[in-house]
């Protein structure tokens, strides 16, 4: 009979395993993402086999394994057999079990079975791999969970005891455990502080940046796969944070640079249990985000779903899961599901308020304002903002407060509180340029500037503004948002009776909505546009009808 205890050192041991059916199952075709699903939740229970699997799933197609290779590099069975294998060796590794109960824990019908697999994979004998890791931890001196690898260990038992790979790995896990206790979370608005960040690994992320910022993509990941150990997940949170400026001009980079984050924890060393579960979904949260910047939506759906997963694994509510609701609620955002956004959001700030920096709590309210804007809730969206600038002040963060600031001109404008607006954008500007924000920032508030211009019926400067940001917005490539002050500066010129220009602009617009029809509200607006423009129908109604489509769908300035 298996006790619960064995089942709990079963879950710690599958992490691994567990994770490589997580990452496969996100880069298969959707038709086989059910069958990762299903491995996730049955690879120890012992009646799974392949034509089981194929019919709980209600698959029968016979290519099925042949595209199970494709993602995998494994036939089906393979596959199985090697993630109960790893964790069987990571439970003889990591636990005194006897081999038969790993046996039956991992799925295995019987210990002949179980002992011809893993000599399969491994070279050895269940029994003679437990040997040879207590013989190098013997030599080390001292044991921890979960390190070294059991890929290294079988490497070293393989190689002997008395070569070179053992006297490196011997001498690493001493080191190792002349480390303070396991690396305690760290908040997503701070870096590892001392001591946990030992000046050596401060070192080596900068040397290991430095090899990798000029290699290609692919390169990249083959590097710290293989090549970059960390004690620390000094190097996760290097990239996590650099992943979001080098995205704002560049979306797929950022992309990038989050899911380097999130290999990076696969070769970090020092941080295991609930530790490892927290970082994880923050870097699968931060891939999510980046992946709906650029507009990969069903990619960044499937990133914060193995985000929640790792969550899902944690005993009680931390400052991950605020960041985690507060990433998905800008998606939720950017599918029109305000409801949702909104909900998100007010499980995210009560969090932060208890236990999150003040940098975190600002930030979430800024979130909170811009969400609550979107939702026509005005005056919630001020209240924030404002509580925001306040908290900010004196505190040396100008690129929140920018936000901020922005937010709240742009709400006083939309709420015609004109006054207001006109004295925040001198302090908007000023804190645009200390915070050495990008072009983009720059035409947004000539966006907002033009439109308070607009409302105060000065006509010559709001058409400059007006086509500045327009075409800065062309420029870079933010269709949206092009397309957003197209409709501005049109609904303008049908103020000013300019209906040739008014044309003009809108045929300009047409080819912004059908480069981002991947959101359903570009397309929506796209049809509506074509079919005044074909039927001459086009009026002020109209424009506002577009302008409302793609309103649900604009960004922040400063994602």
């Amino acid at each position: 009979m298996i006790r619960e205890e064995d089942r709990l050192l079963l879950e710690q041991a599958a992490t691994a395993s567990l994770d490589r059916i997580r990452r496969d199952g996100e880069k298969a075709p959707e038709r086989l993402k059910k069958l990762f699903d299903y491995l996730e939740e049955n690879i120890f229970d012992k009646r799974l086999d392949v034509n089981q699997m194929k019919r709980d799933c209600k698959m029968r197609n016979n290519s099925v394994s042949i595209f199970f290779g494709e993602v995998t590099g494994q036939p089906p069975h393979a596959y199985i057999v090697e993630r109960r294998v790893d964790t069987a060796a990571a439970l003889l590794r990591d636990s005194a079990l006897r081999i038969r109960i790993i046996t039956e824990l991992t799925g295995f019908s019987g210990h002949p079975i179980f002992t011809r697999n893993f000599k399969t994979f491994y070279g050895m004998t269940p029994q003679a791999f437990r040997v040879g890791v207590k013989k190098i931890f013997a030599k080390a001196g001292c044991w921890t969970a979960g390190f070294p690898s059991v890929e290294e260990l079988r490497t070293v038992i393989t190689h002997g005891l008395e070569s070179e790979e053992a006297k490196r790995l011997t001498s690493r896990i001493k080191w190792h455990n002349t480390l303070e206790s396991p690396l305690p979370y760290a908040t997503t608005s701070q870096e590892p502080q001392e001591p946990f960040l030992i000046r050596e690994e401060k070192t080596k992320v900068e040397e290991a940046w430095e090899v990798l910022r000029e290699k290609q993509w692919s390169d990249q990941l083959e590097i710290v796969r293989n090549c970059q150990t960390f004690s620390t997940p000094a190097f996760f949170h290097f990239l996590r944070k650099k992943s979001v400026p080098e995205g704002r001009d560049n979306r797929q980079l950022g992309v990038h640079m989050a899911e380097l984050a999130v290999e990076c924890l696969e070769v970090t060393e020092r941080v295991i249990g609930e530790n490892l579960f927290q970082l994880r979904a923050q870097g699968w949260a931060w891939t999510g985000n980046a992946r709906r910047l650029a507009g990969d939506l069903a990619g960044a759906e499937a990133a914060f779903s193995i985000a929640e997963a790792y969550l899902e694994k944690l005993k009680e509510e931390t400052l991950v899961h605020a960041e985690y609701y507060g990433l998905k609620s800008t998606l939720r955002l950017w599918q029109g599901r305000l409801d949702e956004a909104s909900s998100l959001h007010d499980r995210a700030l009560p969090i932060f308020r208890a236990a999150g920096t003040l940098r975190d709590i600002a930030a979430s309210l800024i979130e909170g304002a811009y969400t609550y804007g979107r939702a026509g809730e005005d005056e919630k969206s001020i209240a924030y903002s404002e509580e925001a600038l306040d908290l900010l002040s004196g505190h040396a963060e100008p690129y929140l407060e920018f936000a901020a600031c922005f937010n709240l001109t742009n709400a006083c404008v939309k709420v015609g509180a004109f006054e207001k607006a006109k004295e925040l954008l001198p302090r908007a500007r000023e804190l645009r340029d200390a915070a050495h924000l990008g072009e983009v920032s720059l035409y947004f508030l000539q966006w907002v500037e033009a439109r308070l211009i607009d409302s105060l019926g000065e006509c010559g400067s709001a058409a400059d503004r007006y086509q500045a940001a327009r075409d800065g917005f062309l420029k870079l490539g933010q269709n949206i948002h092009a397309a957003l002050v197209s409709l501005d500066f049109a609904l303008y010129h049908w103020k000013q009776d300019s209906f040739a220009q008014v044309r003009e602009i809108t045929l300009g617009i047409i080819p912004l909505l059908e480069a981002i029809q991947f959101h359903e509200e570009a397309v929506a607006g796209l049809k509506l546009l074509k079919s005044a423009i074909e039927k001459d129908a086009l009026t002020h109604t109209v424009l506002q009808e577009v302008r409302e489509y793609l309103e649900r769908i604009r960004m922040e300035p400063w994602a």
